[in-house]
């Protein structure tokens, strides 16, 4: 998937910038290699090493942005799901009510308190086009040798 954001329309400033991808709530188990198993944001990763994680949406620490990840994984208890390939991107997992959501973020922002701004944020006039790139595989067309990497951690 290629895909282009432009912010021309707006002046505010930007947390996260990318594209979210709804899934099912039965894909609840999500691996990845990159920084974790703490979210991780631009300023603030000390607690997020580099690595092979894996979390259930259940998770207290399953929302929030995921850095330098080069693939993840996400699957149902039957291992059927899709795989994500990346190049040291930031991927973020959240959920709503009715969806687990894996979004494909081009940039993010540090955190900030109510008191402070982040080091690191994006204002919208200034960012100009975007583009973002994210490939799926689904999971059934792993083999037999992957499959057990994924799912036996």
């Amino acid at each position: 998937v290629v895909y282009e954001i432009s912010t021309e329309n707006y002046n505010g400033y930007y947390p996260e910038l990318g594209i979210d991808f709804y899934l099912p709530k039965n894909y609840n188990h999500y691996g990845w290699l990159g920084r974790g198993p703490y979210p991780a944001y631009p300023d603030k990763d000390a607690l997020a090493a580099p690595g092979f994680y894996t979390l259930k949406t259940d998770d207290s620490y399953f929302s929030g942005n995921r850095s330098n990840v080069s693939f993840a994984a996400v699957y149902n208890q039957n291992d059927e799901g899709l795989l994500y390939l990346g190049n040291n991107e930031n991927i973020a997992f959240s959920h709503t009510d009715e969806f687990n959501v894996i979004s494909h973020n081009i940039l993010v922002s540090g955190l900030g308190t109510k008191f402070k701004f982040p080091l690191t944020f994006y204002k919208g006039g200034e960012i100009g086009m975007q583009t973002g790139t994210i490939s799926f595989i689904p999971v059934s067309s792993l083999n037999k040798e992957v499959k057990e990497i994924l799912f036996n951690n």
